[in-house]
């Protein structure tokens, strides 16, 4: 019974730390866009 219990508290960080790792990479990826936000996409030397 009680690696049945360690397993279930497990569970909860395991779903945890997935939350926290998309929460780091949407906030991240909002930033980058913020910063990009100075970029002129009418200019011949802006390669992407």
């Amino acid at each position: 019974m009680a690696a049945l219990k360690g397993t279930q508290s497990n569970d909860w960080l395991r779903r945890a730390m997935r939350c926290f790792d998309a929460a780091i990479a949407v906030a991240v990826s909002w930033l980058i866009l913020l910063s990009m936000s100075h970029i002129n996409y009418q200019e011949d030397d802006y390669f992407f």
